[in-house]
């Protein structure tokens, strides 16, 4: 994991998460690239790469096709600051929500029909509170 941002977050904590989720969506091999960024990265990234010019919270690359690589995950924690007080909970709570999404999307979930976009809301709702929980938050 690189943390190239200033805001503080607590890096060893999404390391749990990662392994987490991976565990809960039956991932035994590969490992995840996650980069933590500020919205200038962000955006620099998805002009480039999704041809939109403005920061986005998480982007995914699925890197699958690599030996024991599962993908790529930047987040954004500079969107994620101003979601989480958006919705009046943690930054670390948001962030850890983007890092799901980037995961779940790497082992196949999908959001672009609204039937996909419930499930994989539905499981990132069900690993995000089981994962707090387990944790004592």
């Amino acid at each position: 994991m690189r943390n190239i941002q200033s805001l503080p977050i607590k890096v060893g904590r999404l390391k749990q998460l990662a392994d987490f989720v991976l565990k809960k969506e039956g991932v035994r091999d590969g490992y995840i690239s996650i980069a933590l960024v500020d919205d200038q990265r962000i955006k620099e990234i998805n002009r480039v790469y999704a041809k939109i010019e403005k920061p986005t919270d998480v982007l995914s690359f699925d890197l699958s096709e690599k030996d024991y690589f599962i993908g790529d995950i930047i987040i954004s924690v500079e969107t994620a600051q101003r979601k989480a007080k958006e919705v009046d909970w943690s930054l670390e709570k948001e962030v850890g929500l983007y890092l799901v999404h980037g995961i779940l999307h790497l082992v196949g979930y999908d959001d672009q029909k609204k039937k996909d976009y419930l499930r994989m809301k539905k499981r990132e709702e069900e690993i995000v509170r089981d994962f707090f929980k387990e944790e004592g938050d």
